[in-house]
């Protein structure tokens, strides 16, 4: 099995770098390993830092081959598990820190979002949520990530994480319900 994610922690600071090879494409194996790298961070750093180790792109989103492959139970096994990620690095204890040196793509820009930080290098990159443009409807949980990354700090984003809190529960309750009706 490739490693497609690296977790380097010195001097309080965990680097979590994404390396798949090609353009850090946001599957089932790749944001199971970022789970754990968060793991090791918050068992011995002060702060995180999420970045790409690959030239020009942070990620190219999630897995589309699992979505033009029509498999609903992976489509959604890979959805909620980037739900799951990102409202982890939104509540995360330590102060994240998400760096752009090249296109985020869905999934890439959901993961940005959710850091407490953002920062970007200047350069032809884009960030987009670009579902729409290639037919697939944004998940409930990425619109209301956009939202509270949009909307001032407060009690409003407050009420934007209950929501996606919310939204996850049911994403959750939908996932079993499919997997009942496959088995």
């Amino acid at each position: 099995m490739t490693q497609r994610v690296g977790c380097e922690v010195a001097e309080g600071v965990a680097r979590i770098s994404l390396d798949d090879g090609k353009v850090n494409v946001m599957s089932l194996a790749m944001l199971g390993e970022i789970a754990a790298a968060l793991d090791r961070a918050e068992r011995g750093a002060d702060i995180v830092v999420l970045r790409s180790a690959r030239p020009g792109i942070f990620s190219a989103g999630f897995d589309l081959k699992i979505f033009q492959a029509g498999d609903a139970r992976g489509s959604l096994e890979m959805v909620r598990a980037g739900a799951e990620l990102a409202l982890r690095l939104m509540s995360f204890p330590l102060p994240t820190i998400g760096v752009m040196e090249g296109h985020a793509f869905p999934m890439g820009t959901f993961l940005l979002l959710a850091c407490d930080v953002r920062l970007g290098a200047r350069g032809p990159y884009r960030m987009g949520l670009n579902e729409v443009a290639i037919g697939i409807s944004p998940p409930g949980f990425a619109i209301e990530l956009a939202r509270s990354r949009v909307q001032p700090a407060g009690s409003a984003a407050r009420r934007r994480l209950a929501k996606c809190t919310s939204l996850m529960k049911r994403l959750s309750q939908v996932f079993s319900t499919v997997s009942s009706n496959r088995n």
